[in-house]
């Protein structure tokens, strides 16, 4: 009875916050829009009457058009990020146990996700260099020193973003360490984890790449006020990070999905002769592609998400430039 009223709270327990996501994530998306509109001025102009259609060093209504679309992808990026982070820290801590090993594995994972924040927060450029030279060259606008503070912004999301993608690669070792320990049916549900992970890690690098379009859109209005003018740093950045971004999923994610198919696959030998690998593989639709080709369409589509994530981006802004 002491036992069975046990597993039952843990499993409310599980399912609690589960069921509050909707709630919590409306509240999530007012604070951060709440936050942004303080430090970024989403809605906010800095054209006056005087200057509204007067061309300065910079475009006042332009910069105002492109300032509110990344602070609003900035936004969504934020809120999957916040999602992705509390499903990784969620499920990590499920997997914990009492033994003392894994309780100093488990807290060194949270010190080093901080460590890894502050890191980036105060003292990584993640730009080269290049983001810095942007950085001073938009400081010494007055106006935007004073009242934008976009720099704490961009170094925020990433570095919550960086510990999101750390934290992924934390939970999917977890994952494959819990897969040698469980029964089939306990498998199964493990890997609708790994699924869901997968998913959510793309959703997130896609909208991150979304929002970094639209920061480098927002850069360019002090690079060159010529609208004819192509920056190069404005069109080619973006696209190399979603590059990174997808080697980012294809080094974490497939190199995964074999590892647990082969130890799901010797498990299953062992415990039931019968059952083949082609069953098996049908665990793993979407990496494997084991349904036929419309399967591996699918799953190009979804680990090349945040490079077609950027090229659309492009493709809509040359239609209606």
């Amino acid at each position: 009875m002491e036992n069975s009223f046990s597993a039952k709270g843990i499993s409310q327990y599980r399912e609690f916050p589960i069921l509050l996501s909707p709630v919590l994530l409306f509240f999530l998306y007012l604070a951060l829009y709440a936050l942004f509109e303080n430090k970024l001025g989403i809605s906010h102009t800095f054209a006056t009457a005087d200057t509204l259609f007067e061309a300065k060093h910079f475009e006042p209504v332009k910069e105002t058009i492109y300032r509110s679309a990344w602070g609003i992808s900035l936004i969504i990026s934020s809120v999957v990020n916040f999602y992705l982070l509390f499903f990784c820290i969620f499920n990590i801590f499920m997997f914990k146990s009492t033994g003392l090993s894994r309780n100093i594995v488990f807290y060194s994972v949270l010190f080093s996700s901080f460590a890894l924040f502050i890191y980036i927060y105060f003292y990584a450029d993640l730009g080269g260099g290049i983001a810095q030279k942007l950085y001073e060259h938009i400081n010494s606008i007055d106006k935007f020193s004073e009242l934008v503070s976009f720099e704490k912004a961009i170094d925020l999301t990433a570095g919550l973003g960086f510990v999101g993608v750390y934290l992924v690669s934390i939970l999917l070792t977890y994952i494959c360490f819990r897969v040698r320990n469980l029964q089939y049916l306990g498998i199964l549900e493990l890997l609708k984890t790994f699924k869901a992970l997968f998913y959510i890690t793309v959703t997130f690098l896609s909208t991150t790449i979304a929002q970094l379009f639209f920061q480098y859109q927002w850069f360019s209005v002090f690079i060159s006020p010529n609208k004819n003018v192509v920056v190069d740093i404005v069109f080619v950045y973006p696209l190399i990070m979603s590059v990174f971004y997808v080697g980012i999923v294809v080094a974490l994610f497939i190199p995964t999905s074999e590892v647990l198919k082969h130890l799901v696959i010797r498990k299953a030998s062992i415990k039931d002769p019968d059952v083949s690998e082609d069953e098996l593989g049908l665990l793993f639709p979407k990496m494997s592609g084991a349904r036929g080709i419309l399967e591996n369409i699918k799953s190009l589509l979804l680990f090349t998400s945040p490079i077609l994530t950027v090229i659309v981006a492009d493709l809509v802004k040359m239609a209606i430039s």
